[in-house]
Order: structure tokens, then sequence, then C-alpha cells
């Protein structure tokens, strides 16, 4: 692991763009989260980019131009890494992707307001999103809701969530000591495993 360069904010794009997170798309270019809208955790984030650090070509959404979500708290992409996947701070429950190839930008209105979480399944077909004692399942091509199933564990802000390489078992920290394992398999549900 060795740094083998360094990119300045004011050197990102043609005007900069200051990054507070980064994922690398599968195309090789970089979806980076951006512009901070006072208390990250209250306000969330204003506009997401995409970067070409080749190149330095961006294109940003938000900000002064038009994007689904007004601010941001959950920040991903899906499992195969070909959308930008953003979810509402703000009570709407927003819910939105991004092809970073087309610009094409789809939204839904999920069932919870102030998405923190937004889990990609890695074979891409799916992310989760909590909801209030219960985990949403959405298509990740279509924003289409294909389930839903309880939870024993804290779906609140201070809850991780990740999902197994086979996309089958769903491991979530409670932010209380405890792991819980959910898998898809009907009647198998694993709670409480203590860390």
């Amino acid at each position: 692991m060795k740094v083998t360069h360094r990119y300045l904010a004011a050197e990102i794009g043609p005007n900069g763009f200051h990054a507070y997170s980064a994922r690398i798309l599968a195309n090789g270019e970089l979806a980076l989260l951006g512009s901070q809208g006072g208390i990250s955790s209250v306000d969330g984030y204003g506009s997401v980019a995409v970067w070409n650090p080749s190149n330095n070509a961006i294109t940003v959404y938000g900000g002064s131009s038009p994007f689904c979500v007004m601010n941001i708290g959950a920040f991903t992409l899906t499992g195969d890494r070909s959308l930008i996947v953003v979810g509402s701070i703000d009570s709407d429950g927003t819910i939105c992707t991004v092809n970073p190839a087309t610009g094409q930008q789809t939204s839904v209105v999920g069932s919870q307001g102030f998405l923190y979480h937004v889990t990609p399944t890695p074979d891409g077909k799916s992310f989760l999103v909590p909801d209030f004692g219960s985990i949403d399942v959405y298509n990740a091509q279509t924003l289409a809701k294909t389930a839903t199933f309880s939870v024993a564990g804290s779906t609140s802000s201070d809850a991780s969530m990740i999902v197994s390489p086979d996309s089958q078992t769903l491991y979530m920290g409670d932010g209380q000591g405890r792991v819980y394992a959910i898998t898809s398999r009907a009647g198998s549900r694993r709670d409480g495993c203590r860390t």
C-alpha cells in the first residue's frame, strides 16, 4: 500500500470539487459525494459527481443543477458498481439511482424518511433500505420494492448493514454490541450473536 498520487480538491474538474467520500465505478471513474450542507448527519450533502481522473472530466449532479435528492444522507453504488445510489436525509424518504454512463436519474419515495443506510447486494440486483423495524428490498434497475422483512435489530442511524458475497445473508450491527444474521432462506433467521 503506497500513495501513488494525491488529488487536491481545487484540481478536480475545471472548477474544483470538494469530495467527502469516493466510490470506484465499474468503468474506473469515481463517484464523489460533495457539498456538505451544514451538519452532515442532519443536513446531509448536496451533490454527487462522476469524475474521470485520467482526463479530469467531471459531471456534477446537484448543487446548482437539478438532482433527484436535495439533501443526501445515504451514498453508495449498486453491487455491480454500475449505478450510483443515494437516499434523502430529509423526511421525504426519496431513493434515487444515477446511471453515470447516461446521466439518467430514477427516483422513488421509500417508506422511511431520513435515510442513512442503503446497502447493495453484491450481485448488483437489489439494495436494502431500513424501514422502522423492517428492511425493504428494492430492485436496483427499476426501484420497485420487491420484498419487506422484519428484523429484531435496530434500523436506526447507528445501525450498520452488510450483505454476504453470495447475496443471501444480511448482517446487521445494532450499535448496542449485537450482530444479527438474517438469511433469505425461509425460516432460518439467526439473531443476537454477541460481538
